[in-house]
């Protein structure tokens, strides 16, 4: 039987009730219950609960909690069954996701370098869209495979059940629902057209808070933990990283902005790692050395040195833009996939695109 606060942490999870009441009313407690789950025997939680893998997830972290009151023991099982989960965002360029073995990786943080209107925040909100697609896709077929059900249940509204939800932290107020549902309606017309569910379900899977200064962003990404637990957040994105050191700090505050820069950084690495997810920060260009994509991100060498994946994108015409791989523990760095913007994002430019 679960004890009362295991009980409490059930109710605050993204957990359906019937499945919070068989989790109680089951002879499995707290320990069974993180035990059970971060060594994939999952099997009599299943048959007990009728509980799915994103609910399983959630109550892994809610019993963590009650067994492990201590952040870094309790972090370190949450890495054990996160590991498990390893998931890649699609970036939709086809060239650039082959390379990175699928799309980005969890567990790093991925940096977007560039000029205003390279396509960033596009970039960022297109992340969006997949990550959701993702948790709807797999939370579909976890819910046929559980049904055996001949009856498919729309690919969107599952999503709720799986988390999918992204931390979105806007500090430029660069980020628009209208553009984020007409993305949506233009890149998978077949799921979003005409259908009001599903965009609800999509805007409502995206946690958007405004921050105004680097302190506030530090706070904000120290206090992250419980919310990415609590939603299943399976993408953190943070635009820009630049633009609040760069507005606060002049030359004279150098070694304040480094000493800011590094905590952020640091946070940012840790929640990556510790809960196995894609980050993903935009920066500005401090210098554009030619009229090409040969440029110097901003922020300077410590911040440099904190990301693990960082991507160039700049314009090579009016229509036309290229994202190049300056860093990767995985690809060839130079590799260059060219894209346009349409209204379903970013897309790859080929002899046959059209419009996106």
């Amino acid at each position: 039987m679960a004890t009362t606060r295991f009980a409490t942490e059930l109710a605050r999870a993204n957990i359906r009730e019937s499945v919070q009441a068989a989790l109680a009313s089951s002879p499995m407690d707290a320990e069974h219950v993180v035990r059970a789950v971060a060594c994939g025997e999952t099997e009599r939680l299943v048959r007990l609960t009728d509980a799915v893998p994103a609910e399983l997830t959630a109550a892994a972290a809610a019993a963590s909690r009650v067994v492990f009151p201590d952040r870094a023991r309790r972090t370190s099982v949450l890495a054990l069954w996160k590991a498990t989960q390893v998931v890649r965002i699609p970036t939709g360029l086809p060239g650039l996701d082959h390379v990175l073995g699928g799309g980005l990786p969890p567990g790093m943080v991925t940096e977007l370098v560039g000029l205003p209107g390279a396509g960033k925040t596009q970039m960022c909100m297109g992340l969006v869209l997949e990550a959701h697609a993702l948790a709807a896709k797999h939370a579909l077929h976890a819910e046929l495979a559980a049904s055996q059900s001949s009856t498919q249940a729309h690919p969107a509204a599952a999503a709720a059940a799986a988390g999918g939800k992204t931390v979105y932290i806007d500090a430029e107020a660069a980020f628009s629902a209208f553009r984020l549902v007409e993305m949506a309606r233009f890149r998978y017309p077949e799921v979003y057209a005409g259908n009001d569910e599903a965009l609800r379900s999509l805007t409502e899977s995206v946690l958007v808070y405004s921050v105004a200064t680097s302190a506030e962003l530090v706070e904000l990404l120290a206090s992250l933990e419980e919310t990415v637990i609590a939603e299943s957040v399976g993408l953190v994105v943070v635009d820009s990283v630049a633009a609040l050191a760069r507005n606060e700090f002049d030359r004279a505050s150098l070694p304040q902005r480094q000493s800011r820069l590094s905590k952020q950084a640091s946070l940012l690495k840790w929640l990556a790692s510790v809960f196995s997810i894609p980050v993903v920060v935009t920066n500005h260009v401090s210098k554009h050395i030619a009229s090409t994509t040969d440029v110097v991100p901003a922020l300077g060498n410590t911040w440099s040195h904190a990301v693990n994946i960082r991507l160039v994108l700049a314009a090579l015409s009016d229509t036309t833009s290229q994202l190049s791989v300056v860093k990767s523990p995985s690809a060839p760095p130079g590799l260059a996939s060219c894209y346009a913007i349409g209204k379903a994002g970013v897309y790859p430019v080929t002899a046959e695109s059209g419009p996106g």
